[in-house]
C-alpha cells in the first residue's frame, strides 16, 4: 500500500476525524509508515465506537 492509496481510504474517514488525527496519520503515511498509519486509524476508530456506542462507518465517496 502506498501513500496515494491510504490517503484515498483515510479521506472516506475524513468526517469522523479531527484535524490533528487527520495530520499525524497523514504524517505517518507521508514518512512511509504505512502499517503504524493503519493501526493508528484502526485504533482511533476503536475508541469513536466506544464513546459513541454506535458502529462507525466510511462515507461512499
Amino acid at each position: 500500500m502506498g501513500y496515494v492509496d491510504f490517503f484515498k481510504s483515510l479521506k472516506s474517514y475524513r468526517h469522523l476525524l479531527t484535524r490533528q488525527e487527520l495530520q499525524t496519520l497523514r504524517g505517518q503515511a507521508m514518512a512511509g509508515q504505512y502499517e503504524a498509519a493503519s493501526h493508528g486509524l484502526a485504533t482511533i476508530l476503536m475508541r469513536k465506537e466506544a464513546e459513541t456506542g454506535r458502529s462507525i462507518h466510511a462515507k461512499k465517496t
